[in-house]
């Protein structure tokens, strides 16, 4: 019979014979392709189910298992699909006490039987699973704490606060926030979750007006290594209150964080494709978006010019802080994409049947023409919102930045919580890919250089693969440095690139082509650690170049992604708060010294308790 989560972890050891190895709790399976160490397994379970409290009814889910395989095919990135060892899903804090207490015991139990026994059992390594967007979430031999029954979002719509549970997702937040009229910072991805936004900073479409998510951190509430609680704020644990805010994590696990809430239910959205034949063309484009947004002297080109033109001068104010812009850079022929938002309540309309108004209006002037399409920007003064009237966006109203063509030209007004969190859904789909994030503090002719190279030039996989280039800086400049453990408020922009394959019938192929799309996104990472202005998020996925191990080449000052104060504060928590080393998989810290040598940490460490894993692979 399976074996459930309910029934007894002890094996039947007493009809067996002393030469036979007792049965492990691994169930019979031809579908699952777990190749761990089973003993290792049962020990853990035992250890786990042994820390179970009465009341205490989480799931321990084995492969082979018909919910194991539904949970670990569950993966925004298919290339991260594994095989765990065990998954744990608790569904409160007490729960994951329980789960990290066994944990820790499991691991003793190992290193007391390979001492008995002269074996060499692995230890597997403790991933804690949210958002499931990481390839750090779930990996292969790992015991995942899987976070996703813990999604409860509560809010306080006098005191505009917003209470999540450790495992809630944006889309969570956004939908009961959403309901009152207001708004979390977050991510601009729904899939992510909500602790993984804050212990990476997490930047979203009103973050140039009101800060990070780490920013946006009330207090917080985490079960340390022993399996204590300890609430944090910046009265009470603050050292621990600073570590989580753009940290990294890899000090505990968050069950709980309350977050302020912004009134906000609509929002302007401004897209359109630019027509970019050739290198020239993608650079031009650039230029003048970092113009736009950075508000540097000079006018916007125009490549079909050749020369600038004075009707095009732009004001070197840059965009408000209401708005928020990004550009999508595609390594196929197709054109590059322009999103530009703003969440500026004085010119958008908020109630909600405006955005209903708006939609007729522009239907009447699509069919009827009720409005001339050569018309002057007046025109525009019978709808609710419009184009022309928005700070910022308005300056591209009659602008192509510098490109061939402007095409697929749409304004519109949205609502915040739902058509606008949901708008990344139609560019990040779930499939095969391989990621990387930096920052910039501008987008320098060198930097420019790499882009275009990247996605236009020899170095172009020329397949799905993708660079987005989105917007920072407004009031996350503005925050005090030593308010949190981010360590990036001078640069304005966010690099993520996205290498993307797909699948075919020929396993030869598909290896091949991730081999292609993987060496790319570490020659685009490696090229742009060498440009100035260039700084590594606290994101698992941050670093993808190759970096010497042997520490006979030092690496570039883009690759690290911490200042020397903040590294070594980072590093003292994390010694004193996780001895023992049980968040193992946690981001790298990373600092350059003062002498021009760095503090490595080029990742998840190697070891739990002392003892090196070597059952661990790095893809």
């Amino acid at each position: 019979t399976r074996r459930t989560a309910s029934m007894p972890l002890k094996p039947v050891t007493s009809l067996v014979p002393d030469d036979i190895e007792p049965a492990t709790w691994k169930p019979p399976s031809h579908h699952h392709n777990f190749t761990g160490d089973s003993r290792a397994q049962d020990l853990f379970a035992e250890a786990i189910d042994a820390q179970r409290r009465k009341g205490e009814t989480y799931s321990i889910l084995y492969p082979g298992s018909d919910d194991f395989e539904m949970e670990r095919m569950d993966m925004w990135n298919h290339d991260s699909i594994c095989t765990p060892c065990l998954i744990l899903q608790p569904s409160n804090k007490a729960e994951v006490s329980s789960c990290i207490r066994g944990y820790t015991i499991g691991v003793r139990h190992c290193l007391k039987e390979n001492r008995r026994t002269g074996s060499k059992l692995g230890i597997p390594r403790l991933c804690v699973s949210g958002g499931r967007c990481s390839m750090h979430t779930f990996t292969e031999w790992a015991i995942v704490l899987d976070m996703s029954l813990m999604k409860e979002v509560t809010v306080d719509v006098k005191k505009r606060t917003a209470i999540c549970q450790g495992g809630a997702r944006v889309h969570d937040v956004d939908m009961v926030c959403g309901r009152h009229g207001l708004m979390c910072i977050t991510g601009t991805y729904q899939e992510l979750g909500i602790v993984g936004c804050i212990i990476g900073g997490g930047y979203g479409y009103a973050s140039r007006k009101h800060g990070l998510a780490a920013d946006n951190v009330l207090q917080a509430e985490i079960v340390l290594a022993d399996g204590s609680f300890r609430y944090c704020s910046p009265r009470k644990n603050s050292e621990l209150f600073w570590s989580i805010l753009g940290g990294g994590g890899g000090i505990g696990v968050i069950v709980g964080v309350q977050l302020k809430c912004y009134p906000l239910r609509n929002a302007a959205l401004v897209t359109f494709d630019l027509l970019a034949p050739g290198a020239r063309w993608k650079r031009s484009v650039l230029r003048n978006w970092n113009r736009w947004i950075m508000g540097d002297e000079g006018p916007i080109e125009d490549e079909e010019m050749g020369e600038d033109d004075e009707s095009s001068y732009q004001e070197p104010k840059g965009a408000p802080m209401e708005v928020y812009s990004q550009l999508i850079l595609p390594t196929s022929s197709g054109p590059l994409s322009f999103v530009g938002t703003s969440v500026d309540p004085e010119v958008i309309p908020q109630d909600p049947d405006r955005i209903k108004q708006f939609n007729n209006m522009m239907r009447m002037k699509s069919k009827w023409g009720v409005f001339s399409v050569n018309a002057s920007r007046d025109s525009d003064s019978y709808l609710p919102a419009a184009w022309s009237r928005i700070p910022g966006l308005c300056d591209l109203h009659s602008h192509k930045l510098g490109a061939a063509v402007r095409s697929n030209m749409k304004f519109r007004l949205v609502r915040y919580f739902d058509q606008l969190q949901s708008l990344s859904a139609q560019f990040h789909k779930p499939g095969n890919v391989f990621i990387a994030f930096k920052y910039a503090k501008t987008l320098s002719p060198r930097i420019i250089a790499v882009l275009v190279e990247a996605t236009a030039g020899k170095m172009s996989p020329k397949n799905e693969s993708r660079i987005f280039i989105s917007t920072l800086g407004g009031e996350i400049s503005e925050v005090p440095k030593e308010n949190t453990a981010f360590d990036a408020r001078d640069m304005n922009y966010v690099i993520y690139i996205e290498g993307r394959w797909n699948e075919t019938k020929k396993p030869s192929r598909d290896e091949q082509e991730r081999k292609t799309t993987v060496a790319w996104v570490r020659w685009v990472c490696s090229q742009l650690h060498l440009c100035e202005g260039i700084k590594s998020t606290a994101h698992p996925e941050s670093s993808r170049d190759q970096v010497s191990k042997s520490g006979k080449s030092k690496p570039p000052p883009g690759w690290y992604n911490f200042s020397k104060e903040n590294g070594e504060r980072l590093d003292e928590i994390k010694k004193y708060r996780d001895s023992r080393n049980v968040f193992a998989f946690a981001s790298r810290v990373s600092w350059m010294k003062s002498d021009g040598s760095g503090q490595p940490g080029g990742g998840p460490d190697s070891t739990v308790f002392g003892v090196e894993d070597t059952t661990r692979s790095d893809s």
